[in-house]
């Protein structure tokens, strides 16, 4: 098979299927003859060549994750330029003149901040494609390993001369200034902040500082960070959580945000309609206020004889047909409706006021009730015949 004029990947597929369909013929137990001797050496000369291609898969992978990091080191090398020259510019503002230099370990013709710069400079822009072509810059050995750079300090005070450079960690280190820590956005793509402060709501893709951000642990595939909710985003998604029961609780990535973990970003009053919402969508067969103009969920705390009062306008509610609470016995009771149909049985009678049933045991067809309703004239035209 001729697979120079293909991409590793594509080859490497291509040249596994081979080696599949080989072994399923190999697994037949038939008798080949000088074919099977054909086959093992093909088969020989596909797994040969499935190593190379499997090298070059992996030195394909490295290039690309090498241009990611250049991509990314050129981008915070403009950040710290632009905030360098904020600061400068803010001191000539200020009338401060220009920073003193910072004291520095190193010498001008060895300084591994300045080799690593002049590296992100000189480097030239590359194709991971072409993996079997490229030659790769070689990086100065001072941007790998070396102590690292005395950090800026914002004193008045000169800053600290370093004692003992053997007791810094190796690898090249710079102080990045920034615009303040304040509560207020900045749009990603024109931001100055330190990453360890900031972080990008996944909502609203700004960037706010790390005390006003919940930070989730989950991700999307592809994603190079954990998602995050600012507090305006996260106070927004639980009102609307509560508004549409189909996207309550709220949640990220389809795992639910635990309440207690960003109860310091919702207000009081959030949190108890949360709350609130929470015991109403939990229990069975809830009543909410018989009053239009309410409707409003009523506690199972609140609700003493199949009679439900509402915490808010007062209004009551019979538990049972959900309609306003009115005398005597519900109609929409299932227990009612067998007495209702056990009485209709025997023939027994209700009360023309309170609609109480009433059974003849002894006596005539004259009868009071319990709610001393006068006598009924009628009582003879309703007696049991």
């Amino acid at each position: 098979m001729e697979v120079n004029n293909m991409d590793p990947y594509t080859a490497k597929l291509a040249i596994q299927l081979q080696i599949d369909d080989l072994n399923d013929i190999l697994s037949q137990k038939n008798d080949m003859g000088d074919a099977l001797i054909a086959f093992e050496t093909f088969g020989v000369a596909c797994q040969y060549l499935l190593r190379i291609l499997e090298g070059q898969v992996l030195a394909m992978d490295i290039l690309k994750q090498e241009h990611a990091n250049r991509v990314l080191f050129e981008e915070l090398l403009r950040e710290e330029r632009q905030a360098v020259q904020d600061h400068n510019v803010a001191r000539e503002l200020a009338g401060l003149g220009p920073e003193p230099p910072t004291p520095s370990y190193y010498s001008e013709s060895h300084n591994p901040v300045l080799d690593c710069h002049r590296y992100l400079e000189s480097s030239i822009s590359f194709d991971p494609s072409e993996v079997l072509n490229f030659n790769p810059v070689i990086v100065p050995e001072s941007c790998v390993a070396g102590p690292s750079v005395q950090p800026r300090h914002k004193g008045k005070g000169k800053a600290k001369e370093v004692d003992d450079p053997s007791t810094y960690a190796a690898g090249p280190s710079v102080q990045m200034p920034f615009r303040g820590k304040g509560k207020g956005k900045a749009k990603a793509g024109e931001i100055s902040e330190e990453r360890i402060t900031h972080v990008a709501c996944a909502a609203c893709m700004e960037f706010h500082p790390r005390f006003d951000v919940l930070e989730l642990g989950c991700r999307r595939e592809g994603d190079m960070t954990s998602h995050s909710y600012c507090r305006d985003c996260l106070i927004d998604l639980f009102k609307t959580s509560l508004s549409d029961t189909t996207l309550f609780p709220p949640r990220c990535c389809s795992v639910t945000i635990p309440l207690r973990s960003c109860i310091h970003l919702i207000p009081s009053d959030l949190v108890t309609k949360y709350q609130v919402k929470e015991v109403e969508l939990a229990t069975p067969n809830p009543t909410y206020c018989s009053n239009r103009y309410c409707a409003q969920f009523i506690r199972t705390e609140d609700i003493t004889a199949d009679v439900a009062i509402c915490s808010e306008c007062k209004e009551k509610t019979c538990a049972v047909c959900k309609n306003p609470s009115h005398r005597g016995l519900c109609p929409e009771d299932p227990t009612v409706q067998t007495l209702m149909s056990v009485a209709g049985e025997k023939k027994w009678q209700r009360c023309y006021k309170c609609r109480t049933m009433v059974e003849l045991a002894v006596g005539c067809y004259h009868m009071q009730c319990d709610c001393s309703s006068p006598p009924s004239r009628n009582a003879r035209s309703r007696r049991v015949t």
